[in-house]
């Protein structure tokens, strides 16, 4: 039957309603300016959900720990090294992408130490020296302050003796000056200089925060100059060696390879939708309105993510490109109708869209459907990927629905015979293998089920951190250096206090460091960092000014006072009946203990104080988490354990998700189709899940959440055959067109599979895989009545 042809006002209203659409959403993506680009590597995972008590405050601690930098020069010669750092320093000094900027020890930073330490010497001393005055009493104040005075080495300053003639502030600046570097065993100072030492080379440290904390595009230019400088340094003196830490090192890597990709694969599989175009229509015209369909969507998807999440992640740029074979998928059905229609009854746009409408709007509905199951994943960046990819999914579908029904006829040549000759060979071979009947199509069942019940047998569930993220050898060196180099003994596990004020998370945190201190002596842990031990409470505070002072009676202060050769204890006695200073985490600290204290004291959030306990060298951290048990104010975090944990889990809800999207495509297949109808196109992308999963189970790659994702867009994708197959029946025109379809998206989503980032390599690879099965198995459709189907 002809297609009823639309009046000319139809057609206006088409072009106008479609310019509409697109003026709209063009306009609030300029709205959303400015747009920024995420290319931060942990903005790929899942929160955790055994951290919902602290998540905000844990994520106020790893964003202070992200956005840090270290670089360590070395070389044989102290004075090299320490020319290469002073000269990295002066070229680095002032970039507005760089803050915190460390380097070397000042000699005003040791001073602001040192007055710190004398105000609080009497509430500060650490518990190891309380106890030793409780049992010493004043004599062994004595002795310790001798000691340092005529010691060998001392760093006590006896610039204010008179107030101080027992040394207190010299001990509690020792204590001070033993943390100073970063927590490592290895560091000292040298020349005003943090260095490390080994057996061949001494190394200057210098380190910095990337301002931001994200690779965006001014903060990538820090990061340029900072290898571009390495580069110069190592150029200039071949024995340099720079040695590079930091997550921001692996978040540039990472964004800097993902861009490349994005420019090759984009690249390739633009080029070869290209080619297939011009092999199969002979003519631009079809190329160019493709071309300019995509072009669209592309545009719309970003508009469309912009305005809903303010920005974007690289990564789903990369993901993005499989756009690029979706949107194709309904241009070429039009296209290829078009063709055929014009070489046999002549008919124009709008009528071609009348022969493809119900299989476009059903492909376009189950697809959309699965790319929505997506938007239901407890996962930001996912539902990113997924609005983005439906987006640019609706602009094509409407592209095609409403502009390109207003094409012409035209006068062009029909398609090219050689692919047409190709699909009827194509459809021959089908009919062959899928046309079988009787003990020999059993039997050919029994052996396709056998071997995927193998392969499913063989795969790894799970998520494992670890694998998603590879770096290059050069990184992983570098990392594994600064490692050996500066020892920091840190696991990756802490733990954090939680308290209604800042005194009340010093008294947890001391309740908890008693446990620590248990810990340290049965070799659970080597040691552990707390910030109860700098500045204890309030109530300890006063409780060790109240010891140390009644250790200092009359006989002991005079005593002291006649081997230092002093005759006048006026100073003492009148800095000593000063009210006594205590000191809290959001006091004002000296630069050197504020860095320190910066990794321990995480502050206010929302309406409770939190602070950090930082467990060091220890031999088996999965004895941690018992140290945290009966304590409700304190809570293990075990990053990677934890979000291998919520990766898992959400690779169940994504499980769930597929099985919610297929129940709701079935329906929609039932109504239009009936029970065997709808069971004749759902079997087939039921099919090819089950032979994705278990060729990854041949080949030993992980099922995990991302490949678990592949399932969804392996019916929403894949199903189009089917569907297209039934509704236009055995066409070389059809065959075609779905051919052609399926070697697009092939194409976008295999080339994913060649990313250096692993989710995307994963997902790209799950959907290869599913599609193809989807495509193959899909013929089994258009098999004669009178065969059974297999």
């Amino acid at each position: 039957m002809e297609p009823v042809k639309p009046s000319r006002l139809s057609r206006k209203k088409g072009i106008a309603l479609w310019v509409l659409f697109h003026a709209v959403v063009l306009a609030l993506g300029l709205c959303a300016a400015p747009w920024t680009v995420d290319s931060n590597l942990y903005s790929v995972l899942p929160a955790s959900d055994n951290l919902k008590d602290v998540g905000e405050a844990e994520a106020l601690l790893s964003g202070r720990t992200m956005n840090h930098l270290t670089l360590l020069f070395g070389h044989s010669d102290f004075a090299v090294a320490k020319g290469a750092a002073d000269e990295f320093h002066a070229a680095l000094q002032g970039h507005p992408q760089l803050s915190k900027v460390d380097y070397g020890v000042s000699e005003k930073s040791m001073d602001q130490a040192r007055a710190f330490a004398h105000q609080y010497r009497y509430t500060l001393q650490n518990e190891k020296f309380v106890e030793k005055v409780r049992e010493g009493g004043g004599a062994f104040l004595k002795q310790n302050a001798l000691e340092k005075v005529y010691g060998g080495f001392s760093m006590a300053c006896l610039d204010r003796i008179d107030e101080d003639p027992f040394l207190l502030s010299g001990q509690v600046f020792e204590d001070m000056m033993k943390d100073l570097s970063f927590m490592s065993r290895n560091v000292a100072v040298e020349d005003g200089q943090l260095v490390v030492r080994d057996s061949s080379k001494v190394y200057v440290m210098w380190s910095a925060d990337l301002v931001g904390g994200s690779i965006s595009d001014g903060s990538a230019s820090a990061l340029y100059a900072i290898h571009e400088k390495i580069d110069a340094l190592k150029k200039a003196d071949p024995g340099l060696v720079v040695v590079t830490s930091g997550v921001p090192f692996h978040s540039y890597e990472s964004a800097s390879k993902a861009k490349a990709e994005v420019a090759i694969i984009s690249g390739i599989s633009i080029a070869l939708v290209v080619l297939l175009i011009l092999a199969v229509y002979r003519s631009p015209a079809p190329l160019l309105l493709t071309l300019f369909s995509i072009s669209m969507a592309v545009v719309t998807a970003l508009s469309v993510t912009w305005t809903l999440f303010g920005s974007i992640h690289v990564f789903t740029f990369v993901f993005g490109t499989s756009v690029i074979g979706v949107s194709i998928d309904y241009a070429i059905h039009f296209f290829t109708s078009w063709k055929l229609a014009r070489a046999g009854q002549g008919h124009d746009g709008f009528q071609v869209r009348s022969l493809i409408l119900k299989g476009l709007l059903l492909g376009f509905m189950t697809t959309e459907l699965s790319y929505l199951a997506l938007t239901f994943a407890p996962f930001p960046l996912l539902r990113q990927m997924a609005v983005f990819s439906a987006a640019g999914l609706l602009s094509s579908v409407l592209t095609i629905t409403l502009l390109f029904a207003a094409l012409p006829k035209t006068s062009k040549p029909a398609l090219a015979q050689v692919p047409l000759k190709v699909v009827d060979l194509l459809l021959g071979s089908c009919r062959k293998a899928f046309g079988v009947s009787g003990a020999k199509k059993w039997v050919i069942l029994t052996i396709a089920l056998l071997v995927m019940a193998v392969g499913i047998s063989q795969v790894q569930w799970g998520t494992d951190l670890r694998s998603l993220y590879s770096m290059s050898p050069a990184l992983l060196e570098s990392e594994k250096r600064a490692m050996e180099l500066l020892d920091f003994g840190s696991t990756g596990s802490y733990f954090i206090v939680k308290g209604n004020s800042a005194e009340e998370v010093l008294q947890n945190e001391e309740t908890f460091c008693k446990k620590m201190q248990q810990a340290e002596s049965e070799g659970v842990v080597g040691n552990y960092l707390a910030l109860s031990r700098y500045i204890p409470s309030r109530e300890v505070q006063e409780k060790r000014f109240a010891e140390i002072s009644a250790a200092l009676d009359s006989t002991t202060v005079a005593e002291m006072l006649q081997s230092l050769g002093m005759t006048s204890d006026s100073a003492f006695r009148a800095s000593l009946a000063e009210q006594p200073k205590f000191i809290t985490p959001e006091g004002e600290l000296p630069e050197s203990l504020g860095k320190l204290l910066n990794s321990l004291w995480i502050g206010k959030v929302g309406d409770r104080y939190y602070s950090a306990v930082l467990p060091l060298h220890v031999p088996d951290a999965s004895r941690l988490q018992e140290l945290a048990k009966g304590l409700d104010a304190v809570t293990y975090v075990n990053k990677v354990g934890q979000i291998n944990d919520s990766l898992t889990r959400l690779s169940w809800i994504a499980v769930v998700l597929v099985a919610v999207a297929y129940a709701l495509v079935f329906i929609v297949l039932l109504v239009v189709y009936g029970p065997l109808g709808a069971f004749t196109v759902m079997r087939i992308p039921v099919a090819s899940c089950l032979a994705m999963v278990a060729v990854l189970g041949y080949l030993g790659i992980p099922f995990n959440f991302f490949a678990t994702v592949g399932l969804v867009l392996t019916l929403g994708i894949g199903i189009d055959y089917s569907l297209f197959f039934k509704e236009r029946g055995v066409q070389s025109g059809t065959a075609l067109a779905i051919s052609l379809s399926a070697a697009t998206t092939i194409l976008s989503f295999g080339s994913l599979a060649f990313s250096g980032f692993v989710p995307v390599s994963t997902f790209g690879l799950a959907v290869f895989l599913g599609i193809l099965c989807n495509f193959l198995l899909s013929f089994s459709i258009i098999v004669p009545k009178n065969k059974e189907i297999l």
